[in-house]
């Protein structure tokens, strides 16, 4: 089976699969995430509410 053929202003693209490589590095990319975004929820909520540390 061929891969499919796309025309993108006069220049010929073929489409190919993604390796498994991407994936993996997709997984690290979302699994590391997750703490970033949660340890900035932190932050927002240290500028936001400002609690009396100690």
């Amino acid at each position: 089976m061929e891969a499919p053929r796309v025309r993108l202003n006069g220049h010929r693209v073929t489409l190919q699969p993604v390796s498994e490589e991407l994936y993996r590095l997709m997984r690290y990319w979302f699994g590391l995430g997750w703490p970033a975004f949660l340890a900035i929820l932190g932050i927002f909520y240290l500028m936001v509410f400002k609690p009396v540390l100690a």
